[in-house]
């Protein structure tokens, strides 16, 4: 069975950079970046499970949220349809320590490549981001 996935996601912005995942699509041979979330439970608010994934992820505390939009996403990841409704956040760490990390990891996965990248770089589009509604946001 197809499900749509809700996910709440933040552009986390630091130096004019943004804090993102990093990953590969094999089938159109790209790598490409997305912001920091996760799915939204049953019952749960969007702005709850942004913290919760941030928490989860990163063990940081957020504020100074704000709503920018919410994006409809249909896309092909691993030969698989997707569709998604991401809740797109704008949000600062309360943590300051967390951006002078040097190594930066997603907790329940280490596999993941979290980076900060800059936002020239994907408004010039030398850096992929998805969704790509995302660039208007940026």
């Amino acid at each position: 069975m197809k499900n749509i996935r809700c996910i709440s996601i933040a552009l986390i912005e630091h130096q004019s950079k943004l804090l993102v995942t990093k990953a590969f699509e094999p089938k159109k041979n790209e790598y490409f970046h997305r912001p920091i979330g996760g799915q939204i439970e049953f019952g749960e608010t969007a702005i709850t499970a942004l913290r919760r994934e941030f928490l989860e992820e990163l063990n940081v505390t957020l504020y100074n949220i704000q709503q920018l939009a919410v994006i409809e996403n249909l896309f092909e990841y691993m030969r698989k349809p997707k569709h998604e409704l991401i809740f797109l956040f704008k949000a600062d760490i309360i943590e300051d320590e967390f951006y002078k990390r040097k190594e930066l990891k997603i907790l329940d996965d280490e596999n993941v490549e979290l980076l900060w990248i800059s936002k020239k770089d994907f408004k010039s589009g030398k850096e992929i981001i998805y969704p790509s509604g995302i660039l208007d946001y940026l």
